[in-house]
Formats: structure tokens, C-alpha cells, sequence
């Protein structure tokens, strides 16, 4: 018997089964990785890394004020990077550059749908 853990196509843990086979842990197989039994990470809270042969946290999107303004601020920053003849500054290249690599924008407009949030008075 093996204990494995089930991922949707994303990667993203949804849950945990009992298979009829022996499973080695830590090993991607279909929608299934090998898990050691009693194992209580929390779906939708990790995704398995390929690369890294584990899991990882999902990262949490921000809600406050602040990460709005930022992030309407990087999509203006990006639409004149990439829209525009408008030479940026280097300092500006660069903070678009650690938002993107970030994966926060592409995280939120996943779980958004691109919609633009609403502040809330």
C-alpha cells in the first residue's frame, strides 16, 4: 500500500488517498506524489516543485492597500516598458523585474481573473 498525495494539473495538493501499490515519497507520478503516511499539509496551501523534488507554500496574495497600489504601479510601470518609446530608468527596469520575478502578479491575476480589486471603503 502507498500513501500519496493527489495534485491537480497546476501541482497545487487537493488531497490525500491509500493506493493498492508501493510508492516511493517525494516522487511525481500522473496526479500523484509518494507521501509518508499521517502526512498533514493542508490543500490548496502547497504545490509540488518539479525541479525541487518537494513542496512548496503557496504564496498568499496581499490584500492591504499598500500591495494594490503596488501592484496597479508595476502594470502602469510594465505598459510603458512595453507599449511605449519611453526609456526607463535602470532603477525602474529593476524594481519591475523583482515584481515579475516575484510571481505575485501572475499569482494574482490567476486567482483574479485579471479583475481589477475594489478598495473597500
Amino acid at each position: 500500500m502507498g500513501h500519496v498525495a493527489i495534485v491537480n494539473k497546476e501541482l497545487i495538493l487537493q488531497g490525500f488517498d491509500v493506493i493498492k501499490q508501493d510508492v516511493p515519497e517525494n516522487v511525481l507520478f500522473g496526479e500523484h506524489v509518494g507521501v509518508p503516511e499521517g502526512c498533514d499539509l493542508k490543500p490548496g496551501e502547497y504545490v509540488w516543485s518539479i525541479e525541487k523534488s518537494a513542496w512548496l507554500p503557496m504564496r498568499k496574495l496581499q490584500t492591504d492597500p499598500l500591495g494594490l497600489t503596488i501592484r496597479a504601479i508595476i502594470l502602469g510601470l510594465q505598459a510603458v516598458r512595453d507599449q511605449s518609446d519611453i526609456q526607463l530608468p535602470d532603477e525602474t527596469l529593476q524594481f519591475i523585474e523583482i515584481w515579475e520575478r516575484s510571481g505575485q502578479l501572475d499569482l494574482w491575476n490567476k486567482e483574479h481573473k485579471g479583475a481589477v480589486p475594489q478598495p473597500k471603503e
